[in-house]
């Protein structure tokens, strides 16, 4: 290229192509939400082990509690919980989700855990 003619500047300009901007999913596959959940809670052990079963997995609290003290783990005392509190796990779970992060629970998730 020859930069002391501008027309040839000109024509590397008009010629870039821009890279479009990649459009986000608007739906995950329940396979990639479950490999993410389970990479992302195996450091908490049997405690927070996600299975094949989501629901089955986030009724304790526990799963949902270790993936917010993965990321931000200052907000809740992991240890401190106590797996047989399920309610108590999960409140504490969407009120910091909540909070912190102004995501608000779906309310038939919520009933999907609580009512068993």
């Amino acid at each position: 290229m020859n930069s002391d003619n501008p027309a040839t500047l000109e024509v590397s300009a008009t010629a870039a192509v821009v890279p479009q901007a990649k459009k986000r999913r608007r739906e995950v596959p329940v396979e990639v939400l479950l490999l993410w959940l389970q990479r992302n809670t195996l450091v908490y052990g049997e405690l927070a082990a996600v299975s094949e079963d989501i629901v089955a997995s986030f009724k304790s609290g526990m799963a949902l509690c270790a993936v917010v003290h993965r990321y931000r783990p200052l907000l809740l005392d992991f240890p401190a919980l106590n797996p047989q509190e399920h309610l108590s796990n999960l409140q504490l779970a969407f009120s910091v989700l909540e909070k912190e992060a102004l995501i608000k629970p779906v309310s038939s998730f919520l009933n999907s855990l609580c009512n068993d």
